[in-house]
């Protein structure tokens, strides 16, 4: 494959908002690498990307432990925080497997096979619930219906438990440790979620197999204004090396940034 001919390979990390576009970036990018530059094809990439998302174990993500600690603690399969969707937009009922839409918050429609009392509201309560005292207090599971969002729970985790009470470090420290394996087995690594600083740091400073400091790193931004708007695009975690522009209407249009970029960072530096 082309992407073996890349002499010492290289690490790209794509930061953006929320929803920006990370990962169809990231996806795009490895299937370029993986097929070369003149085999690869849109068309080709969107059927494959419709039927196998995040099948590349080149793309990894800051949040891929925190992901698998929420499907513990939460006993929910770990697809459910890696769909954006379902993480997003649906909210999940604390205690069960089951999600529910904002239509069917509005029209009390309960999921099938849960035996709820009729006539129980659903109450949308904050993250704290994880701590048993504060739960109780708040909800009576035998009246209503706690649900909160996904994501909530990702960031209480992630913010008021591990950063806060173990590790800031943590989630940073242990994908340095993925980046390197991911490096070494496939001569490049994208990282689809750089959002803060001191991820951009470690991005930059962690020595990957054959692959020596600060050389062959590139950051890429993905944003939804035709150029960089430091007010509208907030997830500015360093210096990035190129813009790509999205507006989600157009995964054509994005394709060719994607190759725009691959053409001068990937081909013409290494």
């Amino acid at each position: 494959m082309e992407y073996t001919n890349l002499s010492n390979g290289f690490i790209v990390a794509i930061q953006g908002n929320n929803n920006a576009g990370k990962d169809t970036v990231a996806s795009m990018l490895a299937y370029i690498v993986r097929q070369g530059v003149t085999k690869a094809k849109f068309m080709s990439w969107l059927v494959k990307n419709k039927t196998n998302k995040d099948d590349d174990e080149a793309i990894i993500h800051f949040a891929d432990k925190l992901k698998e600690i929420c499907s513990v603690i939460t006993e929910l399969d770990i697809s459910n925080f890696n769909d954006r969707e379902t993480k997003d937009e649906l909210w999940w009922i604390y205690g069960t497997k089951c999600f529910v839409s904002d239509e069917e918050i509005n029209n009390l429609k309960y999921p099938r096979g849960l035996r709820l009392r009729e006539g129980a509201q659903y109450v949308k309560i904050n993250p704290n619930v994880f701590d048993k005292i504060v739960y109780d207090e708040t909800v009576d599971a035998k009246v209503n219906i706690p649900i909160i969002k996904l994501r909530e729970v990702m960031i209480y985790i992630a913010e008021e438990m591990i950063k806060l009470k173990w590790d800031k470090n943590y989630f940073v420290n242990v994908t340095k440790e993925k980046m390197i394996k991911v490096h070494k087995d496939n001569n490049f690594c994208i990282i689809a979620d750089e959002r803060f600083h001191n991820e951009h740091v470690a991005v930059n400073s962690t020595d990957c197999y054959n692959l020596t400091r600060y050389k062959n790193r590139f950051h890429i931004y993905v944003g939804e204004t035709p150029e960089y708007n430091k007010e509208e695009d907030k997830y500015k975690a360093g210096k990035f090396d190129f813009y790509i522009y999205n507006d989600k209407t157009n995964l054509s249009a994005l394709w060719v940034n994607v190759l725009k970029f691959y053409y001068q960072f990937i081909l013409n530096k290494l």
